[in-house]
Parts: structure tokens; C-alpha cells; sequence
């Protein structure tokens, strides 16, 4: 109707009977428990045997040795070992979804140092080191589930599958677990020499990375079930219809697989060469001088099991059957098939997942006036490399067998029945990984993603000027000015959207079913079908889905900030720190839409601007030498004697909130006294211009995004946060003094001393009944107080 799609509910908006799946039906009867909290209608379960424990140990041990007085070496060997037993759904067993049961890290590791003279006035020093991290979190915990019993066929695996459910928690296991074997081995090597004037620094810095992260992926399936199959429109999300486990009795999963997992090899390099100055010009004026060269290899895999980079202009191996099949006409791309994914150390591309980056030089300068006994400026640019995170994909070594969930002839909001169902979801069996050996035919008719080979490593340019005052005797100020611009930050787009001109035709256009000229050819996937949606064959590369191009160096961050810092010291016992930072940072790190050429200015999910922390020690005017009771001696000094207490106080803004997605602000959202009820204005016109999620007086700020439309507005709020409330930890020590060479101290500490709760962010899903809201019970995002007692030997 009018280009909309348009379903009717189910009479009295009651499933018939008939359509219930058995496999659905057995879920909710079998597994779901039922609930106990009263009166709530959503997060009404609490499972009162929800363990979780937290094991942690650590070990270290230190030789120091002194050959001469010129030379000195010390050897240090470390261990930590931690478990942590806890389910992410609350339920243990057969029904758990076990990411952390139990999960085991450890590390392991040694440093080798060397100091030695080299004349008067220079000193040498070597150091090795090795570090070993292994981490496991495989499921030992969880029972065997015999899948057949609900239903299913042709469904590998030993545990429960996994099951979400949109606003709903999930159940089962779907992954078996991962594990990751991580080894640096480094050297470090230094020369300082003292001038009369200055003192330089020269040296180098070398380290070996080996990684070797795999995981079982969800070898015991997967499925997804969302609201679009029993929405009033699937192209239009509302909060009146639709409803996930509506979705799972009919059997209707929205995505589904059986997933292969993964193992990595990976190996990479890091070497660095630097030289330090620190130059005396004046009794009044030194200069801090370094020059630095970073390199960081690209990451190689010992089997070369890697993506690397896409045949943007190679022809596709299907371009000669598709130029002229039936529905050719409706695709531009057809007459000239090109694209595929290009594989490490194959054809003559490379091994390494990235381009060399060698030109990472890397100047400082700092300097400290001192205008005259009382006042210092002080000041100083950096230039800084980062460091690369990026692995790369493994597309084609390890795949996932998907369960195909919409209609493959393009019928819009129709579940696929006709190649598999929730009861047999895979019936053709697993997907065999075909490695590199199909080329640029690889994962044809499915996503993909590929590294941009080009890409470089971020920089940062870092600098601050600050101006530091004596007050008094004991009261010192500082003001400073501290900035930063990151630039080539990693960014990821999918390439292969429709052109913002075709998506502007509009739905009945872009869903219109047309012949499909890679019928039969893309099998497994969801447009192998005789018909095909035609916004499929408007893409670039329409023998793919999505094509998802990371590491693109584009990104930019910039921040600016402002800090006081006021500093009492030493006042009969008394030290205290002020500090406040007024901040700004924004970033540009991502597209707004697919088909935008420009990255979106907008503030960084983590900018806080408003900082206080108020921070001190105050060492009790008691006992012996002090103020009161200076004569004391005995049980009475024991008593009174050697008490210091200790406060970190932090108050701080909350990030900044996410705006909802599928809506576009009129006016501004923000409440004048928001409550976790209602912490923004929800008043929003839907697609009928009818008003929804309204409150007595409020006229709509927001009104829904038409489908097929692109997003004007940023990602986050400007003038709304999280919530976030002021922190304390504090303590107190005592000290037990024997004699000059012997002390005793009890540490009582408190973490977040207040015990202050912290909400999570309120629902931005304009869909949930919970939008605008903190929904009830409402947990928290900060750690609970946490006390702890500690004992410290001196000697």
C-alpha cells in the first residue's frame, strides 16, 4: 500500500494453535525457567543460585647480584594464575550460557638486566625479557544436551544450542569455548653519557610477538530470532508489533549457523632506535631533546590462512554466465563482473596483511623556564606512533555453514521453507572450508570483509604549556593548556551498499523481484533463487552481500583540555591535591551511512568534560614526636601512634548517550530533571505521523526514519549523558614501629567507599517498551563497595 508493506495479525493477535513449532514450544516448556519475581512483567527472574567465584594468585621472585661496584644485574621471574567461574545468563548447567566457565588465564615471564660503568661518565645497559599469556574458557562445566529430544535434525554438536532472543536474555552454549597462546620476546639495550651541560641517551628496542588465538565458533549452532518476521511492516520498525519469541514459535529464525571456529599463527615484529638530550642552556632554562624511529612489521600466519586485500579490478570467474543471463539489464556491475578476495602469499600478493610502514620518525621538545624562584613554565610536542590491533579475516579457512533465513526468490519479510526449517536446519550438512582454492569465487553470495593493505600506523601529536605558581610556602597552582590530534585511525565501511541515488527510489523500486542473473550460481546463500530483489543487482559487486572494507587510515581524533591543579603540602601532617580538567574530545571515525563520502564530526563515546578528583593523606596528629600525646610511649604509643588516612575523591560527567537509531530529532531530547523513568524526551511521530511513547504535556521531538532513507544526525547526543555519580575510595594504615629497621603496617581499605550505584545508559531501541527508561531491577556498571585488609612488612 503506497510502497508499504502492509500484514495483517494473527485473529485476536493469538498464534493458532497449528502454527506453534514443536522445537519452539519444547524451548519455552523445558528450558525457560518460569518466573519468580512478582509483579514484574520484564525482569521478573532471579536465579538464586547464580554462582560465581574468582580465583587469583601471583607469585614473584628477584636476585639481585653485584659483580663489582661498576656492575650490577638482577634476574626476575613472575607468575599470576586467575579463574573466574561465572555465567553470563545466570543459569548454570545444561541451559548456561557459559562465556566464563570456567575462563583460566595465565602469565608467565622473566626479565634479565644489566648495569655497568663505561668510564666516569658513562653507563651501559642490556635487558631480556620473555612473557608467555595463555588464556581457556571452555565450557568443562556445562552438561551434555541431547538436541533431539526437542527436535532438531542434523545439528552437530554435544551442548544446547544457542538461543537469543531480541530483549530477551539468551539460553545455551553455541561455542565450545576459545583459548589463545601469546609469546613477546624482547631486548632492550641503552648508553647514557653526562656532558658538563647535558646528559644524552641512545638506544634501541626490539620485540617478537607470537599469537596464537583459536576458538570453536558455534559448534553447537546458532540462532537469532528478531521482530521483523511478525512486524506489522518488516521494513519499518515500530513499538506497537512484532515480537521475537512470537518469531520462535512460528520457527522463524531471523540468522542462524553453524559456525567452523578459527586458529591463528601469527607472528610480527617491533623495533625501535631512539636518542635523548636533556640540555642545561641556563641556570634558568633546560631543554628536553629525543628523536625516535618506530617499525612495526605487518602481522604474518604461519599458514598464510589470511585475507589480503580485494581484486577491485580483476574480473570475476562468473562475469561471461552473468553478462547476458536473464535479469542482466537490471544490473549495471553484470557487463563487466569484477571483484573477489585476494589470500596472503598467493598469486604474488605478499604474506604480510599490511604494506611496510618505515617512515615513523618520531621528534620531541620540552623545555622548563623558570621565571623567576616562584614561577615555572614548562612545555613540550610529541610526535607518537601506536600500535596495530588488526588480525585480519580468515574467510574461506574456516566457514560457517548459515542457516537461510529469508525467502532466496526476494519476497519481501518471508522466512525461507523451502531449504531448510528450525527443526532441520542444515540439511545438506557443514560447509567444507575451501582454504584459498576458489579464488575470487570465495564466499560468493555471502558477506565478506578484507583489510585495507594500505593501511598505516595511527600517530599522535601530543603537546601541553603549563604555568606553575608557589602561593605560599606550601601552596603550589598550576594551570595548564594539554592537547592531542590522533589522525590515520583505523575505519571500516561496507563498499558494497546502493548508490545513495538508487536508494532515494525508494522501497517498491528497491524490492521489486526481477529475474536473476546468478540463479544457481551462488548456492548457500540467500539470492540464488530464479528472482532476486534489484537493489542485490545494484550493488558494485552484486555477487556478494556485504562488503565490509576495515582498516581504511582516515580516522581522526582531536582532544583539548584545560587543567587546574592546586597542591598543599606538608601542613602539620596534612597533603592534599586538587585537580580539575575541563575537556573536550571529538572525533571523525565513522560514516553515518554506507554511501557517504565524508566521516561524521561528532564527541567521542568516552568525552567527559567536567573532572574533579580531590585526593590526599593526612597523617594523624597522634602519638609520639606529634602534637597530641608527643611523650608517648609503650602500650600507649602502640595505641595512639602511627595512624594515616587516605582519600581519593572523583566526580566526573557521564559519557556521552547513544542516539536511538530509526529516528531523526525535531527539537532537543533533553529533560530539564530527567529521572531513570524517564531520562530523555520520548515523544516521537511514527512513519503514520500518529504520536507514540508520549507523557502528559510533551509534543514530539523525534520522528521516524522512513526505510531506505540515510541518517542525518550524529551517532550520540551532544547535550545528554550516562548517568554517573561521585566515587570515594579511602583508607586507613597503621603503623607499628620496632625500631629503626623494622616496621609493620595493617592496610584497611575501601574501594568506592560509598557504595555508589551507577546506572547503565537508559534504552535507546525506540521499538522497546523500555525506551527513555532505566528499566527495573535496576542494576549497576560500577563495582560494588569492596573492602579489603592488607599486611605490610618493612625492613
Amino acid at each position: 500500500m503506497d510502497g508499504r508493506l502492509v500484514r495483517d495479525p494473527f485473529p485476536g493477535n493469538v498464534l493458532p494453535a497449528d502454527r506453534i513449532n514443536p522445537i519452539a514450544l519444547q524451548i519455552l516448556q523445558q528450558i525457560y525457567p518460569a518466573p519468580n519475581v512478582a509483579g514484574q512483567r520484564l525482569n521478573n527472574y532471579a536465579n538464586p543460585v547464580n554462582k560465581g567465584r574468582y580465583d587469583y594468585d601471583a607469585e614473584l621472585v628477584r636476585f639481585d647480584h653485584y659483580f663489582s661496584g661498576s656492575s650490577k644485574s638482577f634476574l626476575t621471574l613472575y607468575r599470576n594464575h586467575r579463574n573466574e567461574f561465572r555465567s553470563n545468563n545466570g543459569l548454570q548447567g545444561t541451559f548456561a550460557n557459559q562465556g566464563q566457565w570456567p575462563q583460566t588465564r595465565k602469565n608467565y615471564g622473566g626479565i634479565l638486566d644489566w648495569v655497568g660503568s663505561a668510564g666516569p661518565r658513562g653507563l651501559l645497559n642490556a635487558r631480556v625479557g620473555f612473557t608467555r599469556f595463555t588464556e581457556s574458557s571452555y565450557q568443562t562445566d556445562v552438561k551434555e544436551f541431547d538436541r533431539g529430544q526437542l527436535g532438531f535434525r542434523n545439528l552437530p554438536g554435544q551442548y544446547l544450542p544457542r538461543i537469543d532472543l531480541d530483549e530477551y536474555t539468551g539460553i545455551g552454549v553455541g561455542s565450545e569455548g576459545l583459548s589463545t597462546v601469546d609469546n613477546t620476546a624482547s631486548f632492550q639495550t641503552s648508553y647514557t653519557h653526562s656532558f658538563s651541560r647535558h646528559t644524552l641517551k641512545v638506544g634501541g628496542d626490539y620485540r617478537n610477538i607470537r599469537s596464537n588465538p583459536a576458538s570453536t565458533g558455534n559448534s553447537n549452532g546458532f540462532f537469532g530470532f528478531g521482530r521483523a518476521f511478525t512486524r506489522r511492516d518488516p521494513n519499518s520498525a515500530d513499538n506497537t508489533s512484532g515480537s521475537s519469541v512470537a518469531s520462535l514459535l512460528l520457527g522463524y529464525p531471523a540468522g542462524g549457523n553453524v559456525g567452523a571456529g578459527n586458529a591463528r599463527a601469527l607472528q610480527w615484529h617491533y623495533l625501535a632506535l631512539f636518542a635523548h638530550d636533556d640540555v642545561r642552556v641556563t641556570s634558568k632554562l633546560t631543554l628536553n631533546l629525543g628523536l625516535r624511529w618506530d617499525y612495526e612489521s605487518g602481522v604474518t600466519e604461519r599458514h598464510d590462512r589470511m585475507v589480503r586485500g580485494f581484486a577491485f579490478d580483476q574480473p570475476s570467474p562468473l562475469a561471461d554466465k552473468v553478462r547476458t543471463a536473464p535479469g542482466a539489464s537490471q544490473c549495471p556491475a553484470c557487463a563487466d563482473l569484477k571483484g573477489g578476495l585476494l589470500f596472503a602469499g598467493q598469486g604474488g600478493v605478499p604474506r604480510s596483511l599490511f604494506e611496510p610502514d618505515r617512515n615513523n620518525v618520531q621528534p620531541r621538545v620540552g623545555f622548563a623556564y623558570s621565571v623567576n624562584p616562584k614561577t615555572v613554565i614548562r612545555g613540550g610536542y610529541g610526535l607518537y606512533y601506536q600500535y596495530r590491533s588488526q588480525f585480519g579475516s580468515q574467510t574461506g579457512f574456516f566457514v560457517d555453514t548459515p542457516y537461510i533465513a529469508n525467502d532466496i526468490t526476494g519476497r519481501v519479510g518471508v522466512p525461507e521453507l523451502g531449504l531448510n526449517t528450525f527443526s532441520n536446519p542444515f540439511p545438506t550438512g557443514l560447509i567444507a572450508a575451501p582454504g584459498a582454492s576458489q579464488g575470487l569465487l570465495t564466499q560468493v553470495g555471502q558477506g565478506i570483509s578484507f583489510d585495507d593493505p594500505t593501511n598505516r600506523v595511527p600517530h599522535i601529536h601530543a603537546f601541553n604549556l603549563t604555568v606553575g605558581r608557589q602561593i605560599a610556602r606550601d601552596l603550589m597552582v598550576e594551570v595548564s593548556y594539554v592537547g592531542s590530534r590522533i589522525g590515520d585511525l583505523a575505519v571500516g565501511r561496507n563498499i558494497n551498499d546502493v548508490s545513495a541515488a538508487d536508494l532515494a527510489r525508494g522501497a517498491a523500486y528497491l524490492q521489486e523481484r526481477v529475474p536473476n542473473p546468478f540463479a544457481g550460481l551462488v548456492p548457500g546463500s540467500s539470492f540464488n533463487g530464479s528472482t532476486v530483489q534489484r537493489q542485490q543487482l545494484l550493488r558494485p559487486y552484486p555477487q556478494f552481500g556485504g562488503i565490509t572494507e576495515n582498516s581504511m587510515s582516515i580516522g581522526k581524533t582531536w582532544y583539548n583540555a584545560i587543567q587546574l591543579i592546586v597542591q598543599k603540602r606538608m601542613s602539620k601532617g596534612l597533603k592534599f591535591t586538587s585537580s580539575y580538567t575541563y575537556s573536550r574530545t571529538k572525533e571523525k571515525n565513522n560514516f553515518l551511512n554506507n554511501q557517504d563520502t565524508e566521516l561524521v564530526e561528532q564527541v567521542t563515546d568516552y568525552d567527559r568534560p567536567h573532572v574533579w578528583v580531590f585526593s590526599g593523606t593526612w597523617e594523624l596528629p597522634f602519638g609520639r614526636g606529634r602534637r597530641f600525646g608527643g611523650e608517648a610511649h609503650g602500650l600507649r604509643e602502640v595505641l595512639i601512634g602511627g595512624w594515616q588516612f587516605n582519600w581519593d575523591f572523583a566526580a566526573q560527567s557521564g559519557r556521552p548517550l547513544d542516539e536511538p537509531g530509526g529516528l531523526e530529532p525535531v527539537a532537543s531530547a533533553k529533560l530539564d530533571h530527567p529521572t531513570p523513568e524517564h531520562w530523555f524526551n520520548t515523544c516521537y511521530l511514527d512513519l503514520n505521523g500518529v504520536a507514540q511513547k508520549c507523557l502528559t504535556g510533551e509534543t514530539p521531538v523525534w520522528r521516524q526514519r522512513p526505510p531506505f532513507t540515510l541518517r542525518t544526525t550524529p551517532n550520540r547526543f551532544s547535550d545528554i549523558r550516562v548517568p554517573w555519580k561521585p566515587t570515594l575510595d579511602a583508607s586507613v594504615f597503621k603503623t607499628f614501629r620496632f625500631n629503626n629497621r623494622y616496621r609493620l603496617q595493617l592496610r584497611f581499605e575501601a574501594f568506592n567507599a560509598f557504595n555508589s550505584v551507577i546506572y547503565p545508559q537508559p534504552n535507546t531501541d525506540f521499538t522497546s517498551q523500555n525506551f527513555g527508561t532505566i528499566a527495573d531491577p535496576k542494576g549497576t556498571i560500577y563495582f560494588p563497595r569492596n573492602v579489603q585488609i592488607g599486611v605490610k612488612f618493612l625492613f
